[in-house]
């Protein structure tokens, strides 16, 4: 006795549909497991901290780097989205000019992450404060390196450059002293 099927019905035989099934499951799973992105990619995180700046960056080893830690009021939000992020240190960190909005939150982050590496370009025209959070990084055995125009960030992984377009010898204003990195990566570049 044979069945019939409708002109619309389809029969896959047990196991071409148990194959079909595993080579979606493989796939789904392959794809979730192994990352749908690309190894070499870089993210981009820009912290709203208020009146400041806060850029942390996702290097494609698995490494990063933080731009300026905003100010203290908005610190706890910063090390909060970095805890979200499941950050479990910072390996470069860089403070532009020495004005609290762009260093004062670093205070919290140095209570709240291990730091490796200190950029900075070594202005001394700073707000209060900037001293002791130096001295803070120094307690913790953060390298610390000034840099100027012309130098370039190593320790950087393989097709990533960084290179410090601005200052070449600094003046009265901190704000004019601002340390200006350019990043390249591939075919793409940004400034900050």
């Amino acid at each position: 006795s044979q069945k019939i099927l409708n002109s619309n019905q389809f029969v896959l035989p047990k196991p071409v549909l148990s194959f079909f099934l595993m080579f979606t499951i493989f796939i789904f799973c392959h794809g979730h497991l192994n990352g749908d992105e690309p190894q070499d990619v870089l993210r981009f995180h820009f912290v709203d901290v208020g009146y400041g700046g806060a850029i942390f960056i996702e290097f494609p080893d698995s490494s990063n780097m933080l731009i300026d830690a905003g100010e203290k009021l908005s610190a706890p939000q910063l090390t909060g989205y970095l805890s979200f992020l499941g950050v479990p240190a910072i390996d470069a960190a860089v403070i532009t000019h020495p004005h609290k909005n762009h260093f004062e939150g670093y205070f919290h982050v140095l209570e709240n992450f291990p730091v490796q590496r200190l950029y900075m370009n070594g202005d001394r025209n700073s707000e209060e404060g900037y001293e002791e959070l130096l001295d803070l990084f120094r307690q913790k055995s953060v390298l610390i390196s000034h840099l100027k125009r012309g130098d370039r960030i190593g320790n950087l992984p393989g097709l990533v450059e960084m290179a410090v377009l601005h200052t070449a010898q600094l003046s009265g204003n901190a704000n004019d002293n601002s340390m200006v990195l350019w990043l390249k990566h591939k075919a793409v570049s940004f400034l900050f």
